[in-house]
């Protein structure tokens, strides 16, 4: 099919078609096949061609995406492409190549951990910030210290813009409170 641009060029050929040019010489100046000029020029099809959208094509992971998604979830999210590529293979028979499994497990992966996240509201979900209002210091061990109030952390991430600077200041602040 020629698309509608194409056609509408054809068209100015119809003088030529209704004078008697046979349809490769009109063929040879629109730059198409004689049955192309022939089919749009005779009026056999005398309105522009239509194209329908197709409908999508089956793709050969379709049929293991459920495993494949169960696989990720049990090991939320955690589990490597080539793994999950091998078991389709040895228990399933997976026909495709590890491409598209590597492909159908980078687009899937966050919108399964996403999915595992506790949200506002679920169980399992806590906030950030400490009920008393305390800032936790960001480096360190797991059990760090306490700096002081969450507004005193920010006035202090404020005044200090560099990440050496900052840390000084903390340590000089965690000297002073075990001082006193």
């Amino acid at each position: 099919m020629i698309t509608q641009e194409e056609w509408m060029d054809l068209l100015s050929y119809r003088s030529m078609a209704a004078a008697g040019a046979s349809w490769a010489e009109i063929a040879r100046l629109a730059g198409c096949d004689w049955r192309t000029a022939r089919k749009y020029l005779s009026g056999e099809r005398p309105w522009p061609p239509r194209y329908r959208p197709r409908p999508p094509r089956a793709k050969l992971i379709d049929p293991y995406a459920a495993t494949i998604d169960a696989a990720l979830r049990a090991s939320e999210a955690q589990l490597r492409a080539t793994t999950i590529y091998e078991r389709l293979v040895a228990d399933h028979g997976f026909p495709d190549s590890y491409q598209r499994v590597k492909e159908y497990v980078a687009r899937r992966r966050p919108e399964i951990a996403a999915s595992r996240r506790p949200r506002p509201g679920w169980p399992g979900w806590a906030p950030r910030s400490r009920p008393d209002g305390a800032a936790r210091r960001r480096s360190g061990a797991a059990g760090g210290s306490w700096l002081g109030s969450a507004e005193e952390l920010r006035e202090l991430r404020f005044r200090h813009r560099s990440s050496s600077a900052m840390r000084s200041s903390c340590l000089a602040r965690r000297s002073l409170s075990s001082a006193t």
